[in-house]
């Protein structure tokens, strides 16, 4: 599976991003902003913010000097590698889900793909 990991090379050093070693610890997408400060990703939830593992995908932030951070509700989200993007200056996250999970007001059939924009502030 795929990692994410962040390259210091002023130090000559590298993190591993993720807070467990997990076969859930899959990157599917990312997004940095121009600044380098913000990653948007989306993967498994077995390795990042506490989630259970499941098989299902969801969409984090990390901030550098920050732990990750979900932005999406955990094993009740039916999301699958859909895209994931940050604004530039790392304000807005959008990303697409199938799951109704993410709104009390989506009311579409659960499987219809949803578009979302988050303001990270």
């Amino acid at each position: 599976s795929t990692h994410l990991w962040r390259v210091d090379r002023s130090l000559r050093t590298n993190h591993l991003v993720n807070t467990t070693p997990s076969d859930y610890s899959a990157v599917f997408g990312a997004s940095i902003s121009d600044d380098g400060v913000r990653v948007l990703f989306s993967a498994r939830g077995g390795s990042y913010g506490g989630t259970p593992p499941d098989d299902r995908d969801n969409v984090y932030l990390w901030r550098l000097g920050s732990a990750v951070r979900a932005l999406t509700p955990g094993a009740a989200l039916w999301w699958w590698g859909y895209t994931t993007e940050l604004s530039g200056n790392g304000r807005f996250a959008l990303f697409t889900s199938d799951s109704h999970a993410m709104s009390s007001q989506d009311l579409n059939d659960p499987y219809q793909t949803d578009l979302f924009l988050v303001d990270l502030g």
